[in-house]
């Protein structure tokens, strides 16, 4: 496997990326998960299908009024990248598996395209 260095980092921020909306999740913080959507995202969880990322954190806020705390464990994590996209593949303890398209803007893995919650 020949794996340049542009790449390992691509992959680390991926995962920080992963790690960044499942921390604001468990934390409750619905506006830090909405910012790690694109404008037009694709929301395909069991509980919620909607398109763009405007009122994400509120709509989370009130199907979630119920929790009072998560806890996300994610493992197995998988990148592919493919220039200035990528896919991923996560299993998460809480909500299942996650998916997920990923684009690049200047050169920072930022957004999310289209999370989608397992089964699917």
């Amino acid at each position: 496997m020949n794996t340049s260095s542009r790449e390992l980092e691509d992959q680390a921020a991926i995962t920080a990326l992963l790690n960044r909306y499942a921390t604001a999740f468990d934390e409750l913080r619905y506006h830090d998960v909405e910012a790690c959507f694109t404008e037009d995202v694709l929301v395909d969880f069991p509980t919620l299908q909607r398109r763009g990322r405007d009122g994400f954190a509120a709509e989370m806020s009130m199907i979630l009024s119920g929790i009072a705390w998560m806890q996300h464990f994610s493992t197995n994590i998988e990148i592919e990248l493919e220039g200035d996209r990528a896919s991923s593949r996560a299993n998460s303890f809480t909500i299942g598996c996650t998916r997920g398209e990923l684009c690049c803007t200047l050169r920072e893995w930022i957004r999310f395209r289209r999370p989608k919650s397992w089964p699917g």
